[in-house]
């Protein structure tokens, strides 16, 4: 059994270990898979997560999906009620305040529907081949993947180097129905990328 703990810390050094040349390279290659699946999908509705500590950079996703007039919505935690929010946002300069944990999310709490999206991206400091994620810890967005309509594509984003085969799983844990990495995409819905 993997302690989770541990391997976290242990994929957070790694990641902080990265050159931002290396973090902007992957990422960019990313990003670029990901719009085209945008296109092909045609969709509208997209929540993203506010990249920060050496992720996969989103914010260059997030201003060419507002640049195309698509509705970007970003999380903000409640902690009181130990879930995650969204609220839509149409700059990403005037948007967006420092929030919990350091991140940054949307400055009106407006705690919007999610029925509706179209594509949650979804971070993990790890992934494996069949779409299991490794987070921080505090079952967030695990609480939120199960709120989503099974009409929501959620996408991982991860480095090709933190797809595991493997992870100790716990009953809460939801799976994403799709991995991109700068090499991949790995579909388990079965669509041809």
């Amino acid at each position: 059994m993997i302690d989770k703990k541990k391997l976290r810390e242990k994929y957070l050094a790694k990641r902080s270990s990265l050159t931002a040349g290396q973090v902007k390279k992957a990422s960019d290659k990313i990003a670029a898979k990901f719009l085209d699946i945008v296109d092909r999908i045609a969709a509208e509705r997209i929540m993203l997560y506010y990249s920060f500590r050496n992720e996969v950079i989103t914010h260059d996703i997030i201003d060419k999906l507002l640049v195309q007039n698509k509705k970007v919505f970003l999380p903000y935690t409640v902690v009181a009620e130990k879930e995650l929010q969204i609220s839509r946002i149409n700059d990403i300069k005037e948007d967006l305040i420092e929030g919990v944990y350091g991140v940054m999310e949307p400055r009106k709490k407006e705690n919007q529907s999610i029925k509706d999206l179209d594509i949650v991206v979804v971070p993990g400091m790890v992934f494996t081949k069949k779409g299991y994620r490794l987070g921080y810890g505090g079952g967030y967005y695990d609480r939120f993947l199960s709120r989503l309509s099974e009409m929501t594509r959620t996408i991982g984003f991860v480095f090709d180097s933190f797809l595991l085969n493997e992870l100790t799983l716990e009953e809460h844990d939801l799976p994403v129905e799709m991995i991109i990495t700068e090499k991949n995409i790995i579909d388990f819905r079965g669509d041809d990328y």
